[in-house]
């Protein structure tokens, strides 16, 4: 199957109110798992998802791929928002699919991935229970093929200031968790940043604490810039 639709470039989404997320656990790759019960074929597919949208690439592909097969349900979860999911029972009883395959991500506490599982119906019919426990280990045989990996989202800053302000932004971002990611030396110093997440809505607040504080002779320059929010 291709899977390049699903390794797409980051693109800005809106921003909303939400417990936020700096670090968390996805999958490096796509990934294939099994499960046959009586006669019935769940063959599981989780991938990593960096943008929403590839979520619908991902089942397009699969629906060409096992156009014979009976139902394709699936879960994710994606964004700095724990909480946020999408599940899909596609024609299996209500909460018998997406429910458990979504509780599997959660119990591994991964996000920003997709599974879906594809049933090929084998001609006996499995009840609420043994779909339950069927999609449910389908999903865990997928995540026991992928490669867990941690990852971090951040947001993006832009200073400006004079020559003589370096040492000291680079002292007080290092107390922020920033890094620097490249400095243009112009008449001025135009330094790129990134800090977690987290704590962007207090970053400019910091500054100009730090700026009082210390008595620096100058207003730094800040604006931001965009933020992560795979």
């Amino acid at each position: 199957m291709e899977t390049r639709q699903c390794l797409q470039t980051i693109k800005s989404l809106p921003q909303k109110a939400m417990a936020v997320s700096d670090s968390f656990l996805t999958v490096l790759q796509p990934a294939q798992g099994l499960y046959k019960e009586k006669g019935s074929k769940f063959i599981s597919y989780i991938y990593p998802i960096l943008e929403e949208s590839q979520v619908r690439a991902c089942i397009d592909n699969l629906r060409k791929e096992h156009a014979k097969a009976r139902h394709i349900c699936y879960a994710y979860r994606f964004g700095p928002d724990p909480d946020y999911h999408r599940l899909q029972d596609d024609g299996e009883p209500n909460g018998s699919a997406g429910l458990p395959i979504l509780s599997q991500l959660k119990s591994h506490t991964i996000h920003n991935a997709l599974i879906v599982v594809v049933r090929y119906f084998g001609g006996v019919l499995l009840g609420v229970s043994g779909l339950n426990a069927a999609y449910k280990l389908a999903a865990v045989d997928a995540i026991s093929k992928a490669m867990l990996i941690e990852r971090t989202r951040f947001s993006y800053f832009i200073l400006n200031y004079s020559y003589s302000m370096d040492n000291k932004i680079k002292t007080w971002l290092k107390s922020m968790e920033g890094k620097i990611l490249g400095q243009d030396f112009m008449e001025h110093i135009h330094c790129r940043v990134s800090i977690p997440l987290s704590l962007k809505d207090n970053f400019i607040l910091q500054l100009r604490q730090e700026e009082q504080k210390q008595q620096w002779h100058e207003t730094i320059d800040c604006q931001w810039v965009g933020s992560d929010q795979f």
